[in-house]
C-alpha cells in the first residue's frame, strides 16, 4: 500500500511545463522530474499522463518511462482503467495491464 500511495501521490504533485516548445513535467517547486521534449502534454490521471510525440499521442507514468509508445492520432485521459483513443479515423478504448499489456477496446 505504501509504494501506491507514494506513486498517486507523485503523479498529483507532477504538473506539466513547457520550455521553449517542448513539456516536460516538475514538482509545484520546479523540480525537474521529466525534462521537456514532449509536443504536448496533459495533467496525469490514474498515474498516466498522456504525452504527444511526433503529431501522435501515448502515455508515460510519473518516472517518465513510456507505457504506450505515442502512435494514435488522438487520446483522452485514464479513468476506471479505460482510455478512449483514436487510430486511423477508428475510435475505441484502451486498458493497461499490471504486467504492460496494452488490450484495445472496441464498441460494435
Amino acid at each position: 500500500m505504501g509504494l501506491l500511495w507514494a506513486t498517486c501521490l507523485q503523479a498529483q504533485e507532477l504538473i506539466p511545463y513547457r520550455k521553449g516548445d517542448k513539456w516536460g513535467f516538475c514538482t509545484p517547486d520546479k523540480k525537474v522530474v521529466i525534462p521537456p521534449k514532449y509536443d504536448d502534454a496533459d495533467d496525469f490521471h490514474e498515474g498516466l499522463a498522456r504525452v504527444k510525440l511526433n503529431g501522435k499521442w501515448g502515455f508515460i507514468d510519473t518516472t517518465g518511462k513510456e507505457i504506450v509508445t505515442p502512435m494514435y492520432d488522438d487520446a483522452g485521459f485514464f479513468h476506471e482503467g479505460l482510455a478512449g483513443v483514436k487510430l486511423n479515423g477508428k475510435d475505441f478504448y484502451i486498458k493497461i495491464f499490471p504486467d504492460g499489456k496494452v488490450v484495445e477496446y472496441y464498441d460494435e
